[in-house]
């Protein structure tokens, strides 16, 4: 996929205030790190937060949010759908939501519980979140991104997005 614009054309976008996102930084730089170091990056789609929890105590690096899980079984309107964003356009950044909380809930106990209040294991796994533009167009992607990058672990480039974003839904 080829880009129609460069990274300076991005940034004038955000404005004069330099806003920081924690989380969404931190996660960035590990998977960008995990993608320099690690010959491939296990990752499986969690549908709740406890799954989430369940997938980094096992070991797993990073968390996948499908659009399709989303869809199917974990969105807002609490229906079916095909894979067609027919489902209410802040089910993938409210399932985001949910599973940050629930990562930074099993971060919390651990800590608690541990001699220097400090967790062992870093439960913040980088969340992959697949997005499209749906029936929106390109201007509903990217507000829907814009939301999505105060929730999950997101950097400009690092997300992983259908080919459809700037060229419409293709179904």
């Amino acid at each position: 996929m080829k880009r129609a614009y460069e990274v300076e054309d991005v940034l004038k976008l955000k404005g004069s205030i330099d806003i920081e996102y924690t989380l969404a930084t931190r996660g960035a730089n590990k998977l960008w790190q995990l993608l320099h170091t690690e010959p491939y990056i296990a990752a499986l789609g969690a549908q709740t937060g406890n799954q989430a929890v369940q997938m980094v105590r096992a070991g797993l690096k990073a968390i996948y949010l499908s659009g399709w899980q989303v869809a199917a079984d974990a969105n807002c309107a609490g229906d079916m759908y095909p894979d067609q964003s027919l489902y209410p356009a802040n089910s993938g950044p409210e399932l985001c939501k949910r599973i940050n909380k629930s990562l930074r809930r099993a971060d919390q106990v651990e800590a608690v519980e541990a001699e220097d209040y400090l967790s062992p294991r870093d439960w913040y796994a980088p969340i992959v979140a697949d997005a499209e533009a749906g029936f929106g167009g390109s201007l509903n992607c990217f507000e829907l991104m814009k939301v999505t990058s105060t929730l999950t672990y997101r950097a400009l480039f690092k997300d992983h997005s259908n080919s459809d974003w700037f060229f419409g839904k293709h179904c």
